[in-house]
C-alpha cells in the first residue's frame, strides 16, 4: 500500500502533505506523545542556541505544536520575546492555554512559514 493510501485510510493529513495543518486527533497525538520527547531534548539542542540570543531579543519558533517548549524557554530567559506558529488551530489553543502565564512576551500565531501572518 502506498503512503497516500495509507494516510487516506488512517486519515493522517501530515503523511500526504505535510504542510497541511493537523487535524484534531494528530494534535493530540502530537501534543501527549511527542512533545514531552522534544522537551526533554532542549538543554542539549535548544540551551546552547538560547544563549546566543542578545539580551532583550527575539525568538521565533515555526512549528511550535501545543507550546511545550517555548512555555519552558520563557520561563527560563524572561528578556526575550517568544512568539510561537504552527498551522493546527487546536495546537495554538494548547499553546495559549499553557503559555499563559508568561503572556505578552509569548503569544502564539496560527499561520505557516511558507506565508508569515506577520
Amino acid at each position: 500500500m502506498k503512503p497516500s493510501n495509507l494516510a487516506s485510510l488512517l486519515g493522517i493529513s501530515m503523511l500526504r502533505d505535510f504542510t497541511a495543518p493537523y487535524t484534531a486527533a494528530e494534535s493530540f497525538f502530537y501534543d501527549k506523545l511527542v512533545a514531552p520527547a522534544v522537551v526533554e531534548m532542549k538543554d542539549a539542542v535548544v540551551g546552547p542556541l538560547l544563549g546566543r540570543v542578545p539580551q532583550g531579543g527575539e525568538v521565533l519558533e515555526v512549528g511550535c505544536g501545543g507550546g511545550p517548549l517555548a512555555a519552558e524557554l520563557a520561563g527560563k530567559r524572561t528578556d526575550l520575546r517568544y512568539v510561537g506558529l504552527d498551522l493546527s488551530p487546536e495546537q495554538i489553543g494548547r499553546a495559549k492555554r499553557r503559555g499563559a502565564r508568561h503572556a505578552p512576551r509569548l503569544s502564539f500565531v496560527e499561520g505557516s512559514a511558507l506565508d508569515l501572518p506577520f
